[in-house]
């Protein structure tokens, strides 16, 4: 798959790293439509690198402003890895 783009892209961890939350997250993001992205490949999510700087800022800001409610996100976590083996039929 040939992706053409003008934009400069970023990966979930990337993104992840800018909101400071977790890779998840932004999986759950991406789906909402909060933020444009693109699958390149089987496994690979891309992000427009600008954007995602952008509604990291707003969204520290807002809150920051105490305009977001929850607590502060515990930060970047990469995900674990996923476990090849089979289980044993009972």
């Amino acid at each position: 798959m040939i992706l053409k783009t003008t934009r400069e892209l970023c990966t979930t961890a990337d993104a992840a790293r800018a909101f400071g939350v977790t890779m998840g997250r932004i999986r759950q993001m991406a789906l909402a439509g909060e933020l444009w992205s693109e699958n390149m490949g089987e496994h690979c999510l891309v992000f427009d690198h600008a954007e995602v700087k952008k509604k990291a800022a707003e969204r520290a800001a807002a809150r920051a402003a105490g305009h977001i409610r929850g607590p502060k996100p515990g930060g970047f976590k990469k995900d674990r890895p996923i476990s090849k083996k089979r289980l044993k039929p009972a």
